[in-house]
């Protein structure tokens, strides 16, 4: 069983370790912008004590725009990224944004697929 949970404070380590062992860095860049994903909110996908995924956002901007800055499944094809997106819609629709934004690469084939 798979649990979606806030990104917390003592969650920052275990973020920046993901993102520098999944992306080799501990920033993320897109579209211009540089983002650290260890300072930014998000949720966890936590089982039996074991984080399998995360997922990394920025606020909506003055455009309403939530930008889903990094999502990542550690065991693919078990629905977590399908759970820490809904996750996400749900917390931007909360928030009061007009739209849900990520980007991807065009040779990231299995985010695209997914």
């Amino acid at each position: 069983m798979v649990t979606i949970r806030p990104i917390e404070p003592a969650d920052r380590p275990v973020v920046r370790r993901l993102q520098v062992e999944l992306w080799g860095a501990e920033t993320a860049v897109g579209h211009g912008m540089v983002w650290r994903p260890a300072e930014l909110d998000g949720f966890l996908a936590v089982a039996l004590d074991d984080v399998v995924g995360m997922l990394t956002y920025t606020p909506p901007d003055e455009t309403g725009t939530f930008e889903i800055v990094t999502v990542d499944a550690l065991r693919q094809h078990d629905g977590i990224g399908t759970l820490l997106l809904e996750a996400a819609v749900a917390h931007a629709a909360e928030a009061g944004a007009k739209r849900v934004v990520l980007t991807t690469t065009n040779d990231n084939v299995d985010a695209l697929r997914f």
